[in-house]
């Protein structure tokens, strides 16, 4: 599910961006800021990234009354980071792709199957709100991210449900834990 959200969300910007700039297929992606050795996972430049930053529970429970809690889905929340890799010579670029991010989110606000036609059958629709933050959770989150500050914003994404039959893709099952455990 939370990958399907993304690839929509890809799909829409990159749409956007085609229409309004000159743009190629991939310059909305998906991906981490930094690998796991703390090297940049982003290897090309004058980009729009989004990167997972967060998930929370929804607070507010839309489960059916009477609805057994392992059968309904539990609503998840997604944060997910937009930020714009651009070179230093193009930093104005980046503020400019920065803006219609936020243009396109402030006119497009919620995903449904009528303005959406990609997303996930099992979701109904998502909103788009930004996640202000002040100087000292941006630094946290980038501190936690690992990479180096790039202009960004950060969206929270409501309502999206998780439940084990709407799992899509290949999962391996677990083969189990060979270690000991003390």
């Amino acid at each position: 599910m939370i990958e399907t959200v993304f690839e929509s969300m890809v799909d829409r910007l990159s749409t956007y961006f085609s229409n309004r700039y000159t743009t190629g297929d991939d310059f909305v992606i998906i991906s981490n800021l930094a690998n796991q050795d703390g090297s940049s996972a982003v290897t090309e430049s004058d980009k729009v990234i989004l990167t997972l930053a967060n998930i929370q529970e929804e607070s507010i429970n839309n489960r059916p009354i009477g609805m057994n809690l392992l059968e309904s889905p539990v609503n998840i929340n997604i944060h997910v980071l937009v930020s714009t890799y651009f070179i230093e010579d193009n930093y104005q670029d980046s503020l400019k792709y920065l803006s219609g991010v936020i243009s396109f989110f402030q006119a497009n606000r919620v995903f449904n199957h009528s303005n959406t036609p990609g997303l996930d059958p099992e979701i109904d629709k998502v909103s788009f709100d930004i996640a202000n933050m002040d100087i000292q959770g941006l630094s946290n989150l980038w501190g936690i991210i690992g990479g180096k500050y790039l202009p960004s914003v950060l969206y929270k994404v409501r309502m999206v449900p998780i439940s084990e039959g709407n799992l899509t893709g290949d999962i391996p099952p677990f083969s189990g834990f060979n270690g000991s455990i003390r």
